[in-house]
């Protein structure tokens, strides 16, 4: 008989396993049923996954980008919560690649243009347009509006960021590297990113601004 109710409980726990979360306390019932002796305190739910930390917890020192010197540097304490610093991490990757687009186009531009005509009904070649905001007014209308199309094209629609997905990761891989599979290599190339970029932001402000002031980017 003892083998017999043996044998129950063990299929009955058995089957506990595979039941949900919500009926577990109702099988503990069941088996202090079938217990001989004192009865034993109903086993402790594990514990939950800890949803993403928000408010004052949240701590980005261990993310991509928190380098030395500065560490994770927030003092406007935007991002307060691990949704926010993703939003606010994909904007940073994305402006600091335009930026540096914008810095090289200062530097390359300075020294070097296309040739031909950048537009052939306004007899406009690219020798003859300025470099840096003077180009604003030099280019047509119709020269922007292809600008701003394409643009519109690689954010909406060919490099649009999947929220599954790290930011800035477009599954396109990182250029002439292509996808890097290393865990520390790829870890080094986004903090590089990173900073390049970041460095990009402030270079490229400092373009503008000297160019507004003094009608070149350059000192030189």
């Amino acid at each position: 008989m003892k083998l017999v109710i043996a044998l129950l409980v063990a299929l009955v726990a058995s089957a506990s396993a595979f039941a949900p979360a919500g009926g577990r306390a109702k099988t503990s019932t069941a088996l202090n049923a079938f217990s001989f002796g004192p009865k034993k305190a109903a086993p402790k739910p594990a514990p939950k996954k800890a949803a993403p930390k928000k408010g004052p917890g949240f701590d980005a020192s261990g993310e991509l980008g928190a380098i030395p010197p500065l560490g994770f540097w927030d003092p406007l304490n935007f991002c307060t919560s691990e949704e926010k610093f993703y939003r606010y991490r994909c904007i940073e990757v994305k402006h600091g690649r335009i930026a540096m687009v914008a810095v090289s186009g200062y530097l390359v531009q300075e020294n070097w243009r296309f040739p031909g005509y950048l537009s052939p009904s306004a007899d406009l070649k690219f020798a003859d347009v300025p470099n840096g905001l003077a180009a604003l007014k030099a280019v047509p209308a119709l020269g922007w509006l292809q600008v701003f199309v394409t643009a519109a094209f690689f954010e909406l629609a060919l490099w649009k960021q999947d929220p599954d997905m790290p930011p800035g990761d477009y599954g396109a891989g990182y250029g002439i590297l292509g996808k890097i599979e290393d865990p520390e290599l790829k870890e080094q190339k986004l903090n590089i990113e990173l900073s390049n970029g970041r460095l990009a932001m402030i270079g490229i402000m400092a373009l503008m601004v000297q160019d507004k002031l003094n009608g070149a980017p350059y000192y030189f």
